[in-house]
Parts: structure tokens; C-alpha cells; sequence
């Protein structure tokens, strides 16, 4: 997790005028007898300023304010006023989400409610003590109010006696009932952990089993997240159709009905990140990602990762010289009907375009599958690398071992292929819907497109898989791409 709020002008606003910042707070408790910060602190206790306001008496000089920020201040103030119970907000990577909700809201909490217990969580023990309880304590001991003998970073508290707890995923936060304030910040890690099925079960299992059982009528629970996949934890408590919760999400490219009141196409935080470095980071992470950790919007609209209007096609008269080229391999054993064997053959020129020269895709039994993977190296020739697959366990290997010695003479190497189908092909779809992609002109040009038109809700996804097995293999030859 990556969060950054600092701009080389700090932004004025109204509602710092008169407010100490946290520097010059610190300097005035410094100044003070611990009587006199004790007296301070009873008196700040007392003082009706919002979260929004005292946000602004610490954050750093260098920290600005930008409207998004603003905004999360607000959705904090109208929490504790009751209007809202439980909140759900999805941001994009880097944008302060963090440092606003998570570091500071359960100092500001616990020095108002020194008898509440107040949960960290994230994707892992490590992760909540490094970066969502270590900031919060720091904070806490900048402001003086970190209690003396509080070493440990998983537990700790404030002089007043609040109690500030750190858990991970999976972890139960025993001996803490209930739970005043729960704070869940990123509970998933990585693409990888979001497409498996057991591990978004887990958290849910971990979330209805260890967490909510711990919470009562004035429990407040924020989860903040950068959003991974439709059935993460947000995607469930949306699903859960519970009306104690809010679901704000801010993407980092405005869209109609935004919360901010941005016109459509509008940047988050365009001081920081612009639409031209957004738009950039969209082509390079593809539209699959994007559309998940930016935009917050994890099932794609038109419920398609391929733009099929942005294929491009050309006759193989004109086709320039490759540099590379490489057939990936997608194997079914069936004869006549069910799934199907796809190879496409991927090519690049010097100047770093791709084409689709070849798709072979049949149905045929394993003897007749085997003469005609055969004969498509053949064809092809030796200069072409050829890419099968390697399922797990002693079969798959086995069964690899055996194509290969089908190919033997060939430049052919077996492949354990790992993630879902969708993150394999976006690093193709990025290249495609980008337009450096074009596609020979051929007769099994029809069933592509509609394939990739289809994936990864259609029928088929032999040949989607194949076209990405193939990019893949390109792109990592030449450490450009790491899948």
C-alpha cells in the first residue's frame, strides 16, 4: 500500500484559519509541564471540533487539503453524528485514503473515548502492525498522548486509557468485545489473492466469523480499500443488501453521478496525478486493472476485456519482418464436441508491434490432437519457440514431458501457468484495445473476435488463453513484461 498526500504548494483553506498544525502543536506541547499537557488535552477533549477540523490542526505543513480529502474528513464527521452507521469507501492506490481514515481517526477517537477499544485490520499481521498501527502510534507519541508503556506495535494505548489494537486477516481480535471503532484498510493484498476463490472465502469467513460478533449498536466500522475483484469484501457487504452500510466510491477518472460533483472525465487529485498520467497508467496496466483499482469498478460495463472495434487487420503480403514469434498451445483431448485444442501463433516486429499470424483450433482425440500439433511446428519451422502446458502434480508433468518429446527437434518448452484467465490476458488486451495489435487476415479471423468479444463470460476461452500464453512468453523473454 502506497499512499501519498503531499503537493509543493500546501493548499489554504478556510477552516484551518486559527488552528495550530500539527508542528506548531508539537512545539506547544513541548513547551508544557505534563500538568499542563494533561490540562491541554482535558480542554481539547471538550473543544467541538470535528474530525475535519482537527485533521487540520496536525497533518504537516507540506500536506494539502484537495477536495477528495475534504470529502473523507466529512463522511468521518457525519459517522460519528450518527448519520451514517457503517461505511465502505473504495479509492484508487495513492490518494491519501490511509493517512486520512486510518492514521488519524483512532487518535481522534480514542482521545474523545478513553474507554473504547479501536481495531486495526489488514491483509496480514505484518502489514497491520507495519503500516496501519506503526503511523497511528507514531502520531500518537508526536502528540504526546502515546502511553509510556505501551512497547508493543500489534497493542497499545493512549494516556487516557483508549486501547488501539492491530490485527491481520485471519486473525481473531480476542479479548476485544465489542469493538468501539474498526478500521479495515486493504484486506486484500495482491491481484493473485483476489482471483482465488478460497482466499476471498477466507476473509469472509474471517470477517462474519471473528469480526462482527464483536460489534454493538454504537460500533462504528469503516472499510477502505482499493478494489480488487466484484466478490472482495466490498462486493460481499454490497451483496449482504444490509442497510446499516454506505458504499461511497471515488475513481480516480470522474464518472456520471460522481460524489464530488466532477464533471465526467475529471481527475481525483489532478494537482498530484493528471488525466495524462492516469490515461498512461490505463495503457500500461490494462483495462481489467484499471477499471478495478482505479475506477473501483471490478465487472466491466460492457462485461468485456477485449474492445473488439480496435482490431486491426492486415494481408500477409504486407506483413513486416518478425523478430520473434511464439506458439502457445491450449490443450483438450475431445472429438467432435466438447472443449477445444487452440494454438495461435504471435509475432513482433522491431518495432515492438504484435500481429496474430496463425490460429489452428480443432477437436480431435489424442492421437489425431498430437499429428496435428506436429504438424503445425512443422510449418511453422524451428525459429518459432512453442509453448505447452504444464498442469500441477506428477500427471501434468508427465503429460508435459510427453509433448515435448512429441516436439522434439523443435524449440518447445513446457509452462505451469498460474493466476486466472482474465490476468493472463490482460497484459494482450492492453496491448490490443491500445491498437498494437493487428490480426492476419485469414479465415479463422470470425471466431476469434468473437471469442475475445465473449471472454471471459462466453462458451469458449481456448483460443484467448492460447493468444495469451503466446504474448506472455514474448514479453517475458525480454523482461518487458512479469506475469
Amino acid at each position: 500500500m502506497e499512499d501519498s498526500n503531499k503537493l509543493t504548494q500546501p493548499a489554504e483553506t478556510t477552516h484551518s484559519k486559527g488552528l495550530p498544525n500539527q508542528s506548531e502543536l508539537r512545539e506547544l506541547l513541548r513547551s508544557l509541564t505534563l500538568q499542563e499537557q494533561e490540562e491541554l488535552l482535558s480542554h481539547l477533549q471538550a473543544m467541538p471540533l470535528t474530525f475535519s477540523q482537527w485533521y487540520q490542526t496536525q497533518k504537516p505543513k507540506h500536506y494539502s487539503y484537495p477536495r477528495h480529502v475534504e470529502y473523507l474528513c466529512e463522511i468521518v464527521d457525519k459517522t460519528i453524528k450518527g448519520e451514517y452507521q457503517n461505511v465502505a469507501i473504495s479509492l484508487p492506490p495513492g490518494h491519501g485514503k490511509s493517512q486520512t481514515i486510518t492514521t488519524r481517526l483512532p487518535i481522534y477517537w480514542g482521545m474523545r473515548n478513553p474507554q473504547d477499544a479501536i481495531v486495526f485490520t489488514g491483509y496480514s499481521q505484518d502489514f497491520a502492525d507495519r503500516n496501519l498501527s506503526r503511523p497511528a502510534r507514531e502520531l500518537a507519541k508526536e502528540l504526546n498522548i502515546l502511553d509510556e508503556s505501551s512497547n508493543a506495535m500489534s497493542e497499545w494505548r493512549l494516556t487516557n486509557g483508549a486501547r488501539l489494537v492491530a490485527r491481520g486477516v485471519g486473525s481473531a481480535p480476542t479479548g476485544i468485545n465489542p469493538i468501539s471503532l474498526l478500521v479495515c484498510d486493504d484486506p486484500i493484498k495482491d491481484r493473485m489473492q483476489a482471483e482465488s476463490e478460497t482466499e476471498r472465502n477466507n476473509i469472509w469467513d474471517w470477517w462474519t466469523g471473528s469480526v462482527v460478533q464483536r460489534f454493538f449498536p454504537r460500533t462504528k466500522a469503516f472499510v477502505i480499500a482499493t478494489r480488487w475483484h466484484h466478490d472482495d469484501l466490498i462486493g460481499r457487504l454490497k451483496a449482504q443488501g444490509d442497510d446499516s452500510w454506505t458504499f461511497i466510491n471515488l475513481p480516480a477518472i470522474a464518472e456520471e453521478g460522481d460524489p464530488l460533483g466532477r464533471a465526467e472525465g475529471e481527475a481525483l487529485w489532478p494537482e498530484v496525478k493528471p488525466l495524462n498520467f492516469l490515461e498512461a497508467v490505463r495503457r500500461q496496466m490494462g483495462e481489467y486493472n484499471f477499471q478495478a483499482l482505479f475506477q473501483g469498478n471490478p465487472s466491466l460495463r460492457d462485461g468485456a476485456i477485449f474492445k473488439v472495434d480496435k482490431a486491426s487487420f492486415i494481408d500477409e503480403r504486407e506483413l513486416p519482418p518478425m523478430v520473434e514469434r511464439v506458439r502457445k498451445w491450449d490443450v483438450a483431448a475431445s472429438s467432435g464436441k466438447g472443449d477445444y485444442t487452440a494454438g495461435v501463433l504471435v509475432g513482433k516486429d522491431a518495432n515492438g508491434r504484435y500481429y496474430v499470424l496463425d490460429v489452428q483450433r480443432f477437436q480431435e482425440g489424442t492421437d489425431a490432437r498430437n499429428q496435428r500439433m506436429l504438424a503445425t511446428a512443422r510449418q511453422d519451422g524451428v525459429s518459432v519457440r512453442v509453448v505447452v502446458p504444464e498442469d500441477p502434480g506428477s500427471a501434468g508433468k508427465d503429460q508435459a514431458l510427453a509433448y515435448l518429446r512429441l516436439l522434439s527437434g523443435y524449440n518447445a518448452k513446457a509452462v505451469r501457468e498460474t493466476g486466472s484467465k482474465e490476468t493472463r490476458a490482460d497484459g494482450i488486451a492492453s496491448q490490443f484495445n491500445g491498437g498494437n495489435v493487428s490480426l492476419i487476415r485469414a479465415n479463422w479471423n470470425t471466431a476469434f473476435i468473437e471469442e475475445l468479444r465473449q471472454f471471459p463470460t462466453g462458451k469458449h476461452d481456448d483460443q484467448v488463453d492460447a493468444l495469451a500464453g503466446a504474448f506472455n512468453e514474448l514479453v517475458s523473454s525480454n523482461n518487458v513484461w512479469n506475469w
